[in-house]
């Protein structure tokens, strides 16, 4: 077992086909949609913002894990 300290964790969410951009609370329809992170890995999925089908991925990962990530071949190969 992993110790406290030494759990691998990550917190994955999703918003997608949720209509948040079609929301509208008295200001107008919102231009971005995103979340807050708490300083641990997480992925959070959001629609696109021009609603072209595509998918926003707001990811929280230390400094040497997202060099790393950004590398990644699939990363690499679906990401704009």
């Amino acid at each position: 077992m992993l110790g406290r300290d030494e759990a691998n964790v990550i917190q994955i969410s999703s918003w997608c086909r949720f209509p948040l951009y079609h929301c509208d609370f008295g200001w107008g329809k919102p231009d971005l949609v995103s979340n807050t992170s708490p300083p641990l890995r997480s992925v959070g999925l959001v629609d696109s913002p021009i609603d072209d089908g595509g998918i926003d991925a707001w990811i929280t990962l230390n400094q040497d894990e997202m060099v790393r990530f950004k590398q990644y071949p699939d990363i690499v190969a679906c990401t704009s």
